[in-house]
């Protein structure tokens, strides 16, 4: 079984609408041009005022035609020499692409602390991408008690887990192991 977790509702109704509405989703997005001003409508468009569809649409075309994809800062991403990243034309086979991978994920939006209780077994392999150390980038950030504690869960897991690209973590457990491109695996 594969378990996706996210705490922010958007990426989860995203998942979930790619999982169950993709064809939906789609025809939503379909004639849907990169433009300034309909980034600027999608921004200002409360998600709590939208179908699932239309959130799960909100959230896509935002995050491809934001700078960077920031999710609590959008500015809109201007490209002179490189393509778009939003292309009406891409949109069906991204989508489609992503409900295959979706096919037989179960998505969950709960605190990591609950996940790892939940699905720990001794041939459960996590990958955990947490948010970066020092930045506040996404609607739900770690401060550095908040790693310590996702250390003392790492340490006491029976199955093993990929940590992604947190310099703070170098400190594992004994027997674990921590290459310089600070991904952890044990």
């Amino acid at each position: 079984m594969e378990v996706l977790n996210d705490l922010d509702g958007e990426v989860v109704n995203f998942y979930r609408v790619c999982q169950a509405h993709y064809e939906e989703l789609v025809r939503y997005l379909k004639f849907a041009l990169p433009s300034r001003r309909w980034f600027l409508i999608h921004e200002k468009t409360s998600p709590e005022s939208l179908t699932d569809i239309q959130r799960a649409a909100r959230y896509f075309y935002i995050q491809k035609n934001a700078y960077a994809g920031l999710v609590r800062r959008h500015n809109y991403g201007i490209h002179v020499v490189q393509r778009l990243r939003f292309s009406a034309t891409s949109v069906e086979e991204v989508i489609r692409r992503s409900h295959k991978r979706l096919e037989n994920v179960q998505i969950e939006s709960l605190p990591y602390e609950e996940i790892l209780k939940r699905y720990d077994r001794p041939m459960t392999l996590f990958y955990l991408d947490p948010p970066y150390w020092g930045r506040s980038l996404y609607r739900y950030n770690f401060n550095g008690h908040d790693f310590e504690t996702l250390e003392e869960w790492l340490r006491g897991l029976r199955g093993k887990f990929i940590q992604l690209g947190q310099m703070q973590m170098r400190r594992l457990r004994p027997g674990g192991c921590v290459r310089s491109d600070s991904i952890g695996l044990r």
